[in-house]
């Protein structure tokens, strides 16, 4: 998982799908059309929402990927992630490769595992060895987000 500031992108990994990436991250605002946007094909392609971000409640999951690696990023609004290392949490619905997706229970608030406050201005990554519970509320207080997330096929990283 990388956590860091969008001004540092360019530099946190290598490859042509890396910089492809960044360089529609970097040329995103609050304004973005919501919807996908193919950037090539579905090896790499972004999807810009709105949504409230949600409290943390026994509903909350946690999720997975294994083809994709995500890059997720506010527009607006605030947003608390969590993160904790695969393996650590038991599986709620087996993966899905349709989908390209596993969800997990998520534990008890004192879970080994990192929160992550995100703004505008900051992107994170999460690989598929990273679980992820993405949209919650930071604060326990709803609020309007709009978030783009980026979808790289894995392999193209790991040239």
């Amino acid at each position: 998982m990388i956590l860091d500031d969008l001004r540092n992108g360019k530099g946190c990994l290598n490859g042509p799908a890396w910089t492809l990436a960044m360089d529609f991250l970097n040329s995103l605002d609050a304004d973005a059309t919501v919807g996908k946007i193919q950037l090539r094909g579905d090896e790499v392609y972004a999807m810009v929402s709105n949504y409230d971000s949600r409290v943390r409640n026994a509903d909350s999951v946690a999720e997975a990927h294994r083809k994709y690696v995500d890059v997720q990023a506010i527009l607006s609004g605030s947003e608390l992630m969590l993160w904790h290392p695969l393996g650590a949490l038991q599986v709620k619905t087996p993966y899905n490769s349709e989908k390209d997706c596993e969800f997990f229970v998520l534990p008890s608030a004192d879970y080994p595992g990192a929160e992550l406050r995100f703004l505008p201005g900051m992107f994170a990554v999460f690989f598929p060895t990273d679980i992820h519970t993405p949209c919650l509320a930071p604060d326990d207080v709803p609020g309007p987000v709009k978030k783009v997330v980026i979808k790289i096929k894995r392999e193209l990283l790991e040239q």
